[in-house]
């Protein structure tokens, strides 16, 4: 079941990842940042933290249950 686990928490944050990272684009829009390039980077940064917070919560998951 901790695999199952897991999965779903794997799977329900990808999901809301990604509605956030459109929220995010969406706000730097709103804001004034019409550049791609600005577009572009917040983007990727907002990305890189949201998989290193994955990362983490997932492995913490996992020493949780002694996978």
């Amino acid at each position: 079941f901790a695999a199952l686990g897991i999965f779903f928490l794997v799977s329900v944050g990808g999901f809301l990842g990604g509605f956030a990272a459109q929220v995010v684009v969406l706000g730097v829009r709103i804001l004034g940042g019409f550049a791609a390039g600005a577009q572009a980077t917040v983007l990727v940064g907002f990305l890189f933290g949201l998989t290193a917070f994955g990362l983490w919560a997932v492995t913490r998951l996992a020493a949780a249950f002694r996978l």
